[in-house]
């Protein structure tokens, strides 16, 4: 009897995280899930990796052999834990704007785009499009907004970059 419970749970275990972000909507769905829920571990897995990072860099052109890209690889684990404590601070700060996550709702989720030169004068490289995901969330009568600042696609699924921000909505009571 625990072999098919094992099993159902390791394909929705894999299901979501496979086929919950493939497009920026779901991926502001999840984030917004992954506070609300207090799973912030669950959110840090959505990171790209190393391997991935190389391979969407390889896609626009940038030299990942060069000393700068190697040198940003090597500071990319302290880019992680600077994104781990923004967002643990983001929960801390959204109280004091009198957000509540447990009875917080998504109104909209919107997502844009914003294309990026490149500082490098090789006719390779391609301007780099990033993502924007704008998660509007409903709380205590007000309305909130999530930022997922810096988005991309990596083979086929929607990860977050390391720019990411929670206000309250201009447009508010």
């Amino acid at each position: 009897m625990t072999r098919p419970i094992t099993i159902i749970f390791c394909f929705t275990l894999l299901s979501s995280t496979v086929f919950g972000q493939r497009t920026p909507e779901e991926l502001g769905r999840i984030a917004f899930n992954c506070f609300q829920k207090n799973q912030l571990d669950s959110f840090f897995k959505l990171k790209p990796t190393v391997s991935e990072l190389t391979e969407l860099g390889k896609n626009y052109g940038i030299d990942t052999t060069s000393d700068q890209y190697k040198d940003f690889l090597i500071r990319y684990p302290v880019v992680i834990k600077n994104f781990k404590e923004r967002c643990k601070k983001l929960l801390e700060d959204s109280a004091e704007l009198g957000f509540s996550w447990t009875t917080a709702k998504i109104d909209t989720i919107e997502a844009s785009t914003k294309t990026l030169s490149l500082d490098n004068p090789d006719p390779k490289n391609k301007p780099v499009i990033i993502t924007i995901i704008d998660v509007y969330i409903l709380s205590n009568d007000k309305r909130f907004k999530l930022t997922l600042g810096d988005a991309a696609l990596y083979n086929g699924i929607w990860k977050p970059g390391n720019n990411i921000y929670f206000s309250r909505h201009k447009n508010t009571n």
